[in-house]
C-alpha cells in the first residue's frame, strides 16, 4: 500500500517488474495527498482533484507480459463550459493495461501507425503507477463539464429587414426544401 507525496512518482509508486510475483497478483493502492492532488490538477489544467484513489493488481500474463487491472475514483472540479462556474464531477473508471515485451517496432518513421488497442504499453523494467493513474484520470475527465440547469440561450441577430440565420436555415438542404415547396405550389 502506498501514498504519493507529490505528483511525481515516489519509490512506492514505481513497481519494479523484477520484483513482481511470478504467479498470483501483486496488489497496489495509491491515495495521493492534497499537495499531490493540487499538482495533478495543475498538470491537467483543471480547478481541483480530491478523493483520488487508484487500487488494483498486477498479474503475469504468459511468459513475459504483465496485466494491470484497477479502479480509479476521484472527484474533480472543472470550469462549466457555459457559465464558467466551478462544476464538480465524480469519476469512477475501470483501468486496464497490458505491459508487453513484444511491442511492434515501428522504426523511426515520421508517421507511425497506431496500435489498435490503446491499453497496450511497452514493458520496461518498471511500471509507474502514478503515470497510469494520471493518464486514466485525464482520459476520463468530462470533455464539456456543464453545471446542472445551465443552457446556452438562443439569440438571433440581424437587421430589421433581414431574416436572421439559425440552425435550421443554415442546413445545406434547407434552401432546396424551400425551393421544392415553392415549385410544388
Amino acid at each position: 500500500m502506498t501514498k504519493s507525496e507529490t505528483s511525481k512518482a515516489t519509490s512506492n509508486d514505481i513497481i519494479k517488474v523484477a520484483g513482481l510475483k511470478s504467479s498470483g497478483k501483486t496488489e497496489f493502492l495509491l491515495k495521493p495527498d492534497s499537495a499531490a492532488n493540487k499538482n495533478l490538477a495543475a498538470d491537467l489544467k483543471i480547478l481541483g482533484v480530491s478523493k483520488l484513489r487508484f487500487a488494483g493488481y498486477i498479474r503475469p500474463m504468459g511468459k513475459s507480459d504483465w496485466v494491470l487491472h484497477g479502479k480509479l475514483g476521484a472527484s474533480v472540479q472543472q470550469t462549466c463550459v457555459i457559465t464558467l462556474e466551478s462544476v464538480t464531477s465524480r469519476i469512477n473508471a475501470d483501468v486496464s493495461r497490458l505491459f508487453t515485451s513484444d511491442m511492434p517496432d515501428f522504426g523511426n518513421e515520421e508517421e507511425r501507425e497506431m496500435v489498435e488497442d490503446e491499453n497496450i504499453e511497452p514493458l520496461t523494467d518498471v511500471i509507474n503507477l502514478a503515470d497510469v493513474m494520471a493518464e486514466a484520470l485525464a482520459l476520463n475527465l468530462p470533455a464539456y463539464p456543464k453545471k446542472d440547469g445551465a443552457e446556452i440561450e438562443k439569440t438571433d441577430f440581424a437587421a430589421s429587414d433581414v431574416e436572421p440565420l439559425n440552425d435550421e436555415t443554415i442546413k445545406p438542404f434547407a434552401g432546396l426544401a424551400a425551393l421544392r415547396d415553392k415549385l410544388n405550389k
